[in-house]
């Protein structure tokens, strides 16, 4: 509109025209955010949950993106941040009781594959979660085969740095109890077992 008529009219009208322009910017922005009421998420069983998000007010220098991510965020659908605990209880359902390691590679294909847990926006957050649970004593990080309990390196209650953990097939989860059988009887946390 502006190229069709920059310098054809006169400069009041031109000044209107450059205040409608402006006026209806506004209205579409405030228009599409009103359309916007609902965010739908995949949930348990192949059924989908329906996020009422209210009737959103376009607010300046804020997206639409952030709005719905907000409201997911504090619905708890979608986790940017993962506590160790939760990771290691029967709320998540990936760790059976009755088993002593979980293998890392199908913690992370569990956060893409079922629908029942909370949406991981990235893989950082796993890595966090872990390295939060050895260092608190949550659990242990065995590296190596994992064959019959066996591992090259046990982390138990020590600093891991997020980007060592790549969920490889032979990185696991240990229950506290494992590590203990390891380590024998000075364990606890700060205590790593390294096997030649």
């Amino acid at each position: 509109v502006q190229r069709l008529y920059s310098g054809k009219l006169p400069a009041a009208q031109q000044r209107d025209l450059e205040t409608m322009l402006r006026d209806s910017r506004l209205t579409m922005q405030q228009a599409v955010w009103t359309a916007y009421r609902y965010a739908i998420t995949p949930e348990e069983g192949d059924s989908l949950k329906e996020w009422d998000l209210g009737r959103p007010l376009h607010k300046e220098g804020r997206s639409l993106q952030v709005e719905v991510w907000d409201r997911l965020v504090e619905g708890e659908r979608i986790a940017p941040k993962l506590g160790p605990s939760l990771l290691a209880s029967e709320a998540f359902s990936l760790w059976p009781k009755d088993a002593s390691s979980l293998s890392l590679r199908a913690v992370r294909e569990a956060c893409g594959q079922y629908t029942y847990l909370p949406m991981i926006p990235d893989v950082s957050v796993l890595r966090q979660c872990v390295a939060d649970g050895v260092r608190q004593g949550v659990f242990g990080l065995g590296l190596g085969e994992g064959k019959e309990g066996k591992f090259d390196v046990v982390h138990y209650g020590e600093t891991v740095a997020p980007d060592s953990v790549d969920f490889s097939d032979t990185e696991w989860l240990l229950r506290p109890a494992l590590v203990r059988t390891l380590s024998g009887p000075t364990s606890g946390p700060g205590a790593a077992v390294t096997r030649p």
